[in-house]
This record gives C-alpha cells, sequence and structure tokens, in this order.
C-alpha cells in the first residue's frame, strides 16, 4: 500500500521526525517520490488517520448554528499489491488486518471496523476507490465511509506524486527548494467535486536533509500548497462566496530508490462559504470547516531467499 498525497485529494502541522543527519557535505541527490509497486510485493502498514468537520449555519436574524463531525481511525497490518498501472502505481491492494478501529474522542471509546485477520480490498473502479472484504464479506457503510478518509487508490492517467511534487529530473540539494507543479494539481481537482484555475494555486516543495530513518538513509522531504477561490456546488439556490484550501506533507523518502517512503505526514484544510435563501425565502449563511491529518509508517517486508 502506497499512500498517495494529494493525487485523490487526499494547518498545517507537519510530521515530527527523529532525525540523525547522513552528511555534512552540500551533496545533490535524485528526488523522486512516486516508488513503482510491484505485483505481489508486500509491507507492514500502520496508519491513522482523522477528519474534523465543522459546519455554522445562520438563517435571517437567528442565532448561528453549529455541527461538528469527527472521523478518527486507527488501522494496523500487512499489504500486498494485487495491481498495478503503468507507471507502477497501485490500482489495487489487500491489507490484513491486525487492528483496524474508529476512535470515539469524546468518550475515548473504540468501535471495531473490521476484525483481525479480515482482508480489506481496495481497487479502482470508474476513478473511485472501491472498499470490501475478501471472500464476499460484508463491510459497513459506516465502516466504508471512515475508511475513505484516509484510504485511496491511483487513477491510471491521474498525475503521481512526482508529476506534482517532483523536482522535474533535477538533482537537488539539502535547502533546495522548487514550486509545485500547479497545473497537475489543478487537473487533480476538476477529477472530483472541486475545481480550481492554475493561476490560483501556488506551492512550494524543500529537501529539506540527508537523514537515517530507522537505520536506512532517507531524504526528508516537505511540501505546502494552497488554492484560493476553490469552486465547491452549494446546491440549489446557494452561491459560494469564498473557497480556500491549504495542504502539506512531509516524508522520509530512502535514498535508494527501490523503497517505498518509510513514513509520511499529511495535513489538508478546507474552507467554504455560501450565502442565500431558504426553501421559505429566508436569507442563509453557511461556513463549513474540513480538516484532515494522515500520519503513516511503513516497512517493507523482505521476501524470504529460496
Amino acid at each position: 500500500m502506497r499512500l498517495p498525497r494529494y493525487t485523490q485529494l487526499t494547518t498545517i502541522c507537519l510530521m515530527s521526525f527523529l532525525l540523525a543527519a547522513a552528511s555534512a557535505r552540500a551533496e545533490d541527490y535524485e528526488i523522486k517520490l512516486s516508488r513503482p509497486s510491484k505485483v505481489g510485493e508486500k509491507q507492514r502498514i500502520n496508519l491513522h488517520f482523522t477528519l474534523q468537520t465543522a459546519q455554522t449555519s445562520k438563517v435571517a436574524e437567528n442565532d448561528p448554528k453549529e455541527q461538528k463531525n469527527e472521523i478518527k481511525v486507527e488501522l494496523d497490518g500487512t499489504s500486498e499489491t494485487l495491481a498495478i498501472d503503468a507507471q507502477g502505481e497501485e490500482t489495487k491492494f489487500a491489507v490484513t488486518i491486525d487492528r483496524c478501529v474508529k476512535i470515539d474522542s469524546q468518550t475515548n471509546t473504540t468501535t471495531e471496523l473490521i476484525p483481525k485477520d479480515g482482508v480489506l480490498i481496495a481497487e479502482n473502479e470508474n476513478g473511485e476507490t472501491k472498499l470490501s472484504l475478501k471472500d464476499a464479506g460484508k463491510l459497513s457503510d459506516d465502516a466504508a465511509a471512515a475508511l475513505r478518509v484516509g484510504i485511496s487508490v491511483h487513477t491510471p492517467g491521474e498525475p503521481n506524486d512526482d508529476g506534482i511534487f517532483g523536482a522535474g529530473g533535477k538533482r537537488k540539494s539539502p535547502g533546495d527548494t522548487w514550486p509545485v507543479n500547479t497545473k497537475a494539481l489543478a487537473k487533480v481537482f476538476s477529477k472530483s467535486q472541486a475545481s480550481a484555475d492554475e493561476k490560483d494555486i501556488s506551492g512550494t516543495v524543500k529537501l529539506v536533509a540527508a537523514a537515517v530513518k530507522d537505520g536506512v538513509p532517507c531524504l526528508h522531504i516537505e511540501a505546502e500548497f494552497t488554492v484560493k477561490n476553490l469552486k465547491v456546488p452549494g446546491g440549489e439556490k446557494i452561491e459560494q462566496t469564498d473557497g480556500t484550501f491549504r495542504g502539506a506533507f512531509a516524508g522520509m523518502f530512502p535514498q535508494d530508490l527501490s523503497l517505498p517512503p518509510i513514513a509520511d505526514s499529511q495535513a489538508a484544510e478546507m474552507k467554504l462559504s455560501y450565502k442565500g435563501t431558504t426553501s421559505t425565502g429566508q436569507p442563509l449563511t453557511l461556513n463549513t470547516k474540513w480538516q484532515r491529518t494522515i500520519e503513516s509508517k511503513v516497512t517493507p517486508i523482505t521476501p524470504a531467499k529460496q
């Protein structure tokens, strides 16, 4: 399971890593964020993600009403690549579950989404991520909705991480920065319910350092971007007045390009504002805030030698 960043729309609070500098020299490195998968490869994964939403509505001169919701999921297991596209991006994978729970932060209680040894199947179907259980097991609607917050598969033909955040084949040294590919990112938004003009997108990627993580020589890379004038349809008799999206990630990318990223942290925040009228003709204002964080750790499983 390779975790896409914003290729599926998947604050900005970046993950803190305990880093050990790999070298004090200003060496340059090949930048490759997308690491081709191979069918049959397996990885240990630890995936934690949270989605928080808040909507404030005000009708005429009445007091504002606020609705809040939170989805928090922790998943540990072993993933196996089942299918890839021409670029080596995963289009189907399975996760054998050790632990998969939804957490209620208010009551500090957990609800099991998939039992231990259950097998979650994620696959691309007409540009969407389809989730199911192996052997025709039933995945509840609540479980599927919660898991889609942090799990997605690549759609063939769509930009990958290198296409959006890569350095265009240029080698980079620690401290170097380069721009996000705004054209590719605009394409990603156009495939969702949202849309954005390339000129309203800005962002920067940075090679922070060459470092060692869990004994593996890596490149510590961070990125952040902002989308202004984000358009998300609000419904009948509703006019959008504002829309912004901010995203960021920090990742540890092994210098051995055959290995996947071994640690990753993502954050995204979207704010939308609308005005309109109710079914009875009263003036209405709506403000929505959406925040998502994803943290993952990946440990490749080395096949046993024959």
